[in-house]
């Protein structure tokens, strides 16, 4: 087989002077539907907050803005929902118990969307960087867990009991 020729083979490149589009990779099918999943969960956990709250983040990796407009938009969502919450009146001793939350929905909506945009900005953030790591060749680890494996599954399980008996005394109580 031969070479071929160049002088054929030679692309035609864009003028100098000329202003070249950055291509933005289209979502796949797969993230689309994973999409429309965490889209159904955000709305079915907080609403319409929710589901706005998906869209911004949508609108911001579409339009190719900074990720950390979403850090930052949810980090001061968070510090406004304590604010917030002040704002309609301090409860007193007597109105302290879960029920607050559904009389007070707006300081509820605050840390939703903001956990859900500071959460967001983690995972793009990091996501790169595990990319790297992931692809990278490492020495095999000697070592295991600090406890072993039985000892990390106890640890968990403890962890998590102890979780659930919280919760019950609180919701119980």
């Amino acid at each position: 087989m031969t070479d071929p020729d160049p002088q054929v083979v030679a692309v035609a490149s864009p003028p100098d002077d000329a202003e070249v589009a950055p291509v933005r990779p289209r979502p796949s099918a797969r993230a689309v539907g994973i999409w429309l999943v965490l889209t159904g969960l955000a709305v079915a956990l907080d609403g319409l907050v929710g589901g706005l709250t998906l869209v911004i983040i949508a609108v911001v990796l579409l339009a190719g803005i900074s990720i950390r407009v979403l850090g930052g938009l949810g980090v001061i969502l968070l510090a406004l929902a304590p604010i917030a919450f002040l704002v309609e009146g301090v409860p007193t001793a007597d109105d302290i118990s879960p029920a607050i939350v559904i009389r007070s929905l707006l300081p509820h909506h605050l840390t939703f969307a903001g956990l859900v945009l500071v959460g967001a900005f983690a995972v793009l953030d990091l996501a790169p960087h595990l990319r790297d790591w992931a692809s990278a060749e490492r020495a095999p680890q000697d070592d295991g867990p600090p406890l072993g494996a039985v000892g990390g599954v106890v640890v968990v399980a403890v962890v998590a009991l102890g979780a659930l008996l919280a919760c019950r005394a609180v919701l119980g109580a």
